[in-house]
């Protein structure tokens, strides 16, 4: 009878001491996490200029071991959090294929020189359009732009700032940054005082009310969706605005400006705007045929202007240079999201399990002659202030009038 105790106790002891199994969902995010650690430092062109491969190695074994007390969205946080120290806008996880994947709160924010405001919204709501955000969940906006820093790779503020509204939508991120308590709503404090609840989210088949009405809209915020495009304002100024660096379906942007160009023979430019205020990127050397045929009227000179702000970013900002260095272009608006010399040419990694995409650089773009500059500064600083946008007005288009 004593040897069959000590038999039972010693199958106890020999139970508890065996490793209970890994869950497959942490197993999988272990094997992606170990698959980053492999294989980003052999596909990006310098990976540890800005963090050390010990403390890269280090955050990485760190994420990996504390796997089993985190959620999904707190993983992909985690990720994150590794990818922004490594210091590089263009390298991590940060994409909309990726954070598209979220829960998308109905309502659409734009941050400007005076705050984060309300421009669109479910049509239920739509009373409180154009409305200043102060604080989520009691927190204010400035403790949440502080959070989301901490996992949005960037080379500046200006960069963070552009990517603030589409955080702001996220319910999984916000949640796994502990500024809400919920993967389904918010609480949003108005500048008025008033407090209002964010629930559900969006669709496919959801309309939202935009405080954009057709009459009053100003000139930036008209067909964005369209890559570039060019209309005659104030009779003698030729307006091009220049969204993304890529061609166009039906339309190379070679055969564009060949016929902006043939369609203006006649026609007394006195100024030339070309519009980089939302341009994030794509290919560089798309807009060589606009350069070169803007050298051949040297009745332009000084009277080349180039709009940029927080959203001009990657190829955008080299254009935005490149027209500023080759055309004598005037810079006005606010500083660059991107950083002048920068890495670039991005190549994109679906992760094996959890079917993330990452993107990392491949090339570092030297276009500037001060590596330390982290922002294209515009020659005139120009307001971008709700007021003028809710009426309509475009403020870089009134100063280029009277100037």
């Amino acid at each position: 009878m004593k040897k069959a105790i000590i038999l039972f106790i010693f199958i106890i002891i020999m139970g508890c001491s065996k490793e209970e199994p890994i869950p497959i969902i942490n197993k999988q995010w272990i094997e992606d996490i170990k698959f980053i650690k492999q294989e980003l430092p052999v596909r990006h062109i310098n990976l540890f200029s800005n963090i050390s491969q010990e403390d890269f190695d280090s955050e990485i074994e760190s994420l990996i071991k504390s796997i089993p007390q985190l959620e999904e969205n707190e993983i992909i946080c985690g990720l994150m959090k590794i990818f922004a120290k490594i210091g590089d806008s263009h390298t991590g996880i940060h994409n909309v294929y990726n954070l598209s994947k979220f829960n998308i709160a109905p309502v659409k924010y734009e941050v400007f020189d005076d705050g984060v405001y309300i421009v669109e919204i479910i049509e239920s709501a739509k009373n409180y359009l154009k409305q200043k955000v102060v604080a989520i969940n009691e927190q204010s906006i400035d403790e949440v732009n502080a959070k989301i820093s901490d996992i949005l790779p960037h080379e500046n503020d200006h960069f963070v700032r552009s990517s603030i509204p589409n955080f702001l939508r996220l319910y999984e991120i916000l949640e796994a940054l502990e500024l809400i308590d919920s993967k389904n709503s918010y609480q949003l404090t108005l500048g008025s005082g008033e407090k209002i609840q964010v629930r559900g989210s969006t669709s496919t088949s959801t309309i939202l009310s935009s405080c954009y009405l057709p009459d009053k809209t100003p000139l930036y915020r008209q067909d964005n969706d369209i890559n570039y495009w060019y209309k005659i304002i104030d009779h003698n100024i030729v307006y091009l605005q220049y969204n993304k660096c890529a061609e166009m379906y039906g339309i190379s942007f070679e055969e564009f400006i060949r016929q902006m160009f043939e369609e203006l023979k006649n026609f007394v430019i006195d100024k030339f705007v070309i519009d980089l205020r939302l341009n994030a990127g794509g290919s560089s050397l798309l807009m060589a045929p606009l350069i070169e045929e803007l050298k051949k009227h040297g009745e332009l000179g000084g009277k080349i202007y180039g709009c940029i702000g927080c959203k001009t970013f990657s190829s955008g900002l080299i254009n935005a240079i490149q027209i500023k260095k080759e055309l004598g272009a005037i810079l006005l608006g606010e500083p660059t999201g991107g950083k002048p010399n920068h890495f670039g040419d991005i190549q994109e990694l679906i992760l094996p399990n959890t079917e993330l995409m990452m993107r990392y650089s491949t090339k570092y773009f030297i276009e500037y002659p001060d590596n330390d500059i982290s922002t294209l500064e515009p020659d005139y600083y120009v307001e971008n202030n709700s007021f003028d946008c809710f009426n309509g007005i475009d403020s870089y288009i009134e100063f280029i009038k009277s100037n």
